[in-house]
């Protein structure tokens, strides 16, 4: 009797670690993705230097989380759930800029302006990044970023230049690695174009 009680209890439980291995979905790795992260840019044409440059970290608009964005139609976006950026976008867009400006010699220093006290800067560079996302609106699909850009004058909060530059670049296939090798492309050019704009600052202002 006993044993014949036994396997009554024994037979349930068996049966729920049966289905339970079942019904369980094998996991899926999460792949991390960052751009090659070298962002030098050419030495600028421009005789005088400007003014010393304190970068703000970026904001952002949409790309406010790791996962890889894309967008389907000018509204309807979504994510991949196991492609991620090792970085937030705005972070890498930050950093691209800091480093991008301090190789081009157009300013007399450039750095994060976090690390320096207000009152020490001449200038400051706030950006916000609006788009940095594979878009598959584009025939064929593309990386697509876009920033607004502003430089202050520090101490008077007084706007000196301000821009919103984009750049698309083509998928050349439909990979994640795809994707970073386009949004590395794209991300050159809106620093190349950047640094042409800035190039226009007249050497009056201070």
């Amino acid at each position: 009797m006993k044993s014949l009680l036994s396997s009554i209890l024994i037979l349930p439980l068996a049966l729920f670690g049966v289905c339970g291995c079942i019904s369980r979905n094998p996991k899926v790795p999460i792949h991390f993705y960052s751009l090659k992260g070298r962002w030098d840019l050419p030495q600028t044409s421009r005789s005088s230097k400007l003014p010393s440059l304190g970068v703000y970290g970026f904001d952002s608009s949409s790309c406010i989380e790791t996962r890889m964005l894309y967008r389907v139609s000018e509204v309807e976006v979504g994510y991949y759930e196991y492609d991620r950026w090792v970085d937030l976008p705005s972070d890498t867009a930050t950093r691209a800029f800091v480093q991008g400006l301090s190789t081009s010699g157009l300013f007399s220093r450039v750095h994060h302006a976090e690390k320096f006290p207000h009152e020490s800067l001449s200038w400051i560079l706030t950006g916000t990044l609006e788009k940095f996302e594979e878009d598959h609106t584009t025939n064929p699909p593309s990386a697509h970023i876009s920033v607004n850009l502003e430089i202050y004058q520090a101490k008077q909060f007084k706007e000196i230049w301000k821009k919103s530059i984009s750049a698309r670049e083509s998928l050349e296939g439909d990979s994640a690695v795809d994707l970073v090798n386009a949004m590395d492309k794209a991300l050159r050019q809106i620093l190349y174009r950047a640094e042409a704009e800035m190039e226009q600052i007249p050497a009056g202002e201070k």
